[in-house]
């Protein structure tokens, strides 16, 4: 299938721009639609609408980057949004036959027909149907698949959602950053964790009954374990020895327990 051209609408260009197929996929389906047989009453072997291929053959002239599992999971997801429409058979190796749904396709005499995927349940005998038969339905069609802007319908009631799409960015985006701060919290607590842990293990726990000490409130009313806490923050901020602002803290709210 060298020869001549195919139509190729432009409201696919809204398909990739709102994320429902990607730019591997399109490249994909464009090369599927090189494939096929375009033209009806020819002596081809292949019926119109239909190529012969797999995605190991589309591998062999994709970049190296690309692998060939990509491919399969394009091929699948356009045969799951009704773009193509395959006869493979599961751990069978080897090409076999693809049709592009809703795709032109004209006989000798130049009348046009669109490939039915829906109503085609064999290969070898693809449902077509004339653009004529299609004609009454033109406007819709148009609005749904044409990228010219002139044909869009101007929809005067309130805008339905949007189609969702298989990729969104926004939700994306949202979650990403959710997922960042969440991570950056954790972090900051692990640190402080950290840090407490180590100002307790150089300053220690205030216990009464394994230091001796009464656990009452002396000179100006400040208990030791508010001390030890306080030494333990002071460390935390300033990374100074909590020992030595332990004792600091000492001289300055309970002299009796400043070091000799």
């Amino acid at each position: 299938m060298s020869a001549g051209y195919y139509k190729r609408r432009r409201g696919i260009l809204e398909h990739l721009e709102s994320g429902r197929i990607s730019l591997l996929e399109l490249a994909i389906h464009d090369f599927l639609c090189l494939k096929m047989n375009c033209l009806i009453g020819t002596a081809a072997t292949i019926p119109p609408g239909v190529c012969i291929t797999s995605a190991t053959a589309i591998h062999a002239v994709c970049p190296k980057q690309i692998s060939e599992r990509s491919i399969q999971r394009c091929l699948e997801h356009l045969e799951e949004i009704g773009w193509i429409k395959r006869w493979n058979e599961r751990g069978k190796r080897g090409n076999y036959p693809i049709l592009v749904c809703r795709q032109s396709v004209a006989d000798l005499s130049g009348n046009e027909y669109r490939v039915s995927g829906e109503d085609t349940t064999d290969w070898r005998n693809p449902f077509l149907v004339s653009v004529t038969e299609l004609s009454s339905l033109r406007g819709v069609a148009d609005a749904k698949l044409s990228g010219d802007r002139e044909l869009r319908i101007e929809k005067t009631s309130t805008p339905a959602a949007s189609p969702r799409s298989r990729h969104s960015p926004s939700a994306h985006q949202k979650s990403k950053e959710n997922r960042d701060r969440a991570n950056v919290d954790a972090r900051d607590k692990r640190l402080k964790r950290e840090a407490e842990g180590r100002a307790e293990a150089r300053v220690g726990r205030y216990n009464p009954e394994q230091s001796g000490e009464l656990e009452s409130r002396v000179g100006t009313g400040v208990s030791m374990p508010e001390l030890v806490r306080q030494a333990q923050d002071e460390h935390v901020r300033s990374g100074r020895p909590a020992n030595d602002i332990l004792n600091e803290l000492k001289k300055h709210h309970a002299p009796q327990f400043a070091e000799v």
